[in-house]
């Protein structure tokens, strides 16, 4: 209650946003500090309010340290809603980029897990494909060649939002342990004394249902999906079928041209 109507007084009203939202935000910023959960009533808020906070939500997320919190599975199908369901250049989209960019992708003070699970990390990182699937049909980037000259043109000229959010989507994708070689100290010792294990819970693009948009995004040889697919998937983890894959790719690609 507290939470919510110190984010309607500061944010909300428009008499008095003017003047306390930098109250507003500093209190924030020491209240989620002791209490990372309500981090996850702020988004509930943002949710329900967003159109009368406005540019004020980047405002306050860009504040907030998010290193502690646990978002909650409404947390992360909001987050994944408006990544994927919005325009790239719409305040739900921004704000989504932010809150991810600083949520805590890597590990625990005591280095002996990920701060936050593993299956996170996997969920956000498909859901990174399935965007970049998004924007490529959007922007007409169906292959290697044009990926690569949109990303030059981007240099040149003003970047549309398109192309900011794909450049994010590298960024994003970057910071996400995904590969088995890429977990805590402890976890990578116990797979190098007993190699049986390496391919445990790694899955095939194009076998595993769960990774259904790996297998979307290499049958249409996005590059984003074809570098997560090396990250988290046996594609990237049994060396013969890095070897058996990359020919394969190979060869379809010389027949394509």
């Amino acid at each position: 209650v507290v939470v919510s109507n110190l984010f309607d007084v500061t944010l909300v009203e428009e008499e008095l946003r003017s003047t306390l939202s930098r109250t507003g935000r500093d209190l924030f910023l020491a209240i989620t500090g002791s209490h990372p959960f309500t981090i996850s009533i702020l988004l509930t808020e943002l949710q329900e309010k967003l159109n009368s906070v406005g540019s004020l939500a980047l405002y306050l997320f860009k504040f907030l340290c998010l290193d502690s919190w646990y978002p909650t599975e409404e947390d992360l199908q909001c987050l994944s809603y408006w990544l994927m369901y919005t325009p790239a250049s719409s305040l739900e989209n921004n704000l989504a980029r932010i809150i991810l960019s600083k949520m805590n992708w890597g590990f625990t003070a005591d280095k002996k897990s990920l701060a936050l699970p593993r299956a996170i990390h996997e969920r956000i990182a498909l859901l990174i494909v399935d965007v970049s699937l998004k924007l490529n049909s959007k922007l007409g980037q169906g292959n290697l060649i044009s990926e690569g000259v949109k990303q030059v043109t981007s240099v040149v000229y003003a970047p549309s939002p398109e192309q900011v959010l794909l450049k994010w989507s590298w960024s994003m994708l970057n910071q996400l342990h995904l590969h088995q070689m890429d977990q805590a100290d402890d976890e990578v010792r116990a797979l190098l004394a007993n190699q049986s294990l390496v391919l445990r819970g790694i899955g095939d693009p194009f076998v595993t249902p769960s990774l259904e948009p790996l297998k979307n995004g290499l049958s249409a040889k996005n590059p984003l999906a074809i570098f997560t697919a090396l990250l988290m998937s046996s594609w990237g983890h049994s060396v013969p079928e890095v070897k058996v894959k990359l020919v394969w790719e190979q060869e379809k690609y010389a027949n394509k041209v």
